[in-house]
């Protein structure tokens, strides 16, 4: 049964999120935000395991900080970080709610970096040059090393417990995970209009980032209890589960073809 809802959430879901990243522009931009808002809705309840409430502001600030940063440059954005942490600060002062006030401030602003501003660099690299390319092989790219990781771990895994947020995870699994991601970026630029440089910052960025992403958010877990963020997705889990990788995969691709290119 829980297969069966994986394969038609999958049927479901995927030609419509490759047909949106390709389109771009504000069915684009609306789809993140709204992945976005969801996202920092499961943060915020994973937390809530460990009896950190956080207040329901992060969930419009979360969507305030996604749209400054598709629409000002990096460096009005990082002021409106910083607008919103010294918000956050003064709401627990002003209130006397002194009791954990650092953590939940801790927590707030960096749900809100996690989950707002690292996701919406997706939409900044739909705006490169072939964009609508590099958007959609990074997310096929993410799905395959996550698929091919998961194969090899599972039949040829043999050094388990390198990484302690995911113990079931294999040095052969991770290895396997990021050769298949330059392998497929490599065929991909055969016969799509992107560079073969671009194809290897596609094959870094999903084969190694993406896959310390899913790690990343594994510690997340482990630490607050939670198998997984949320059950929004039958058979998938959350949707922080399905976009984990990207947190990492698309800033660092960003930064790539905005460095190198």
């Amino acid at each position: 049964m829980n297969l069966l809802k994986r394969i038609i959430v999958a049927i479901i879901f995927i030609p419509l999120l490759l047909f949106i990243f390709y389109v771009g522009d504000i069915p684009l931009m609306s789809l993140l935000m709204i992945i976005s808002v969801i996202m920092i809705q499961e943060f915020r309840e994973m937390l809530m395991s460990k009896k950190i409430v956080l207040s329901r502001a992060i969930i419009p600030l979360n969507a305030v900080l996604f749209l400054c940063f598709l629409n000002f440059s990096l460096q009005i954005t990082f002021f409106v970080l910083l607008g919103i942490f010294l918000f956050l600060a003064a709401r627990y002062i002003f209130t006397n709610q002194i009791e954990n006030a650092f953590q939940k401030i801790a927590y707030s602003t960096f749900g809100i970096f996690y989950t707002g501003f690292l996701f919406s660099f997706i939409f900044h690299i739909r705006n490169f040059a072939n964009g609508a390319y590099l958007v959609l092989i990074m997310l096929i790219l993410t799905w395959i090393t996550d698929s091919v990781a998961y194969f090899v771990g599972k039949h040829l895994g043999k050094h388990r417990r390198l990484f302690a947020a995911s113990p079931n995870k294999s040095l052969e699994g991770f290895v396997g995970g990021i050769a298949a991601a330059f392998i497929f970026a490599c065929l991909f630029q055969t016969f799509l209009p992107i560079s073969f440089q671009n194809a290897i910052f596609l094959g870094l960025a999903t084969g190694i980032f993406g896959q310390f992403g899913d790690l990343f958010e594994s510690m997340l877990k482990r630490d607050l209890d939670r198998k997984d963020s949320s059950a929004f997705l039958p058979g998938h889990g959350g949707i922080l589960d399905r976009f984990d990788s990207l947190l990492f995969a698309a800033p660092t691709l960003f930064a790539m073809l905005t460095i190198f290119n």
